[in-house]
């Protein structure tokens, strides 16, 4: 078996990356299909239907930058643009200026972390990365074995609670600055 630490970092930074998105994701009441990490040092996870709501979109877009804060300290050379292009995008669709969705943008990435707190979200996300960045691919089965720990009713509302009130926070800071 694969150790953690002797996988190239690129490997564990997308690991975690794409499992921030996931966990996430779950949470907030969308379904994960699958879960990647390529040899190009690239990753995706796939999601089954449309978003549940725009906050939850934007929370579990950010959530995978705020993964990779929290566990590894910095996002990996600049992160994944196309997550920030759409959070600018879902951001504008939300009333921000295109000047301004870029920073609240990276804002959201930096006040994500409480997710992080939770010790069953914390335990998810290390379990999901770990099995992900060994096994390259994870199936919908083997992510809810591995999530299982934070996929509760209680964990889901607390989730909820604090993606809404975090989004809706900066959004609402960016609109009363522009008024």
């Amino acid at each position: 078996m694969t150790r953690w630490r002797d996988l190239s970092p690129k490997v564990r930074a997308v690991s975690i990356h794409e499992s921030g998105h996931a966990v996430t994701g779950e949470l907030l009441g969308w379904r994960v299909r699958s879960i990647e990490v390529h040899a190009d040092g690239n990753g995706v996870c796939w999601f089954a239907g449309a978003a549940p709501n725009p906050w939850a979109e934007v929370a579990t877009t950010v959530a995978a930058h705020g993964a990779e804060l929290h566990f590894r300290g910095r996002v990996r050379n600049r992160g994944s643009v196309s997550d920030r292009v759409d959070v600018v995008e879902l951001l504008v669709r939300a009333g921000l200026d295109e000047d301004d969705a870029p920073f609240a943008g990276a804002a959201l990435e930096r006040q994500v972390w409480p997710l992080w707190e939770l010790d069953s979200v914390r335990e998810a996300v290390v379990r999901v990365s770990r099995e992900l960045a060994r096994m390259r691919r994870l199936t919908r089965r083997m992510f809810i074995a591995l999530a299982e720990p934070a996929l509760t009713d209680e964990t889901r509302r607390a989730v909820r609670r604090f993606c809404r009130r975090t989004v809706a926070g900066i959004i609402e800071g960016y609109l009363e600055v522009e008024v």
